[in-house]
């Protein structure tokens, strides 16, 4: 059961991670210019 309990928090705070990474990529796309590696 603990392993089980282990992988579901893991799981949160991975996702709760993600969504946190989506916001600021959002906002760096909304406030900055992107330029992509290729074209630097």
């Amino acid at each position: 059961m603990r392993n089980y309990c282990d992988h579901v928090i893991k799981k949160l705070i991975g996702d709760a991670g993600w969504k946190e990474l989506d916001a600021r990529w959002n906002q760096i796309l909304a406030e900055d210019e992107f330029i992509p590696l290729d074209e630097l």
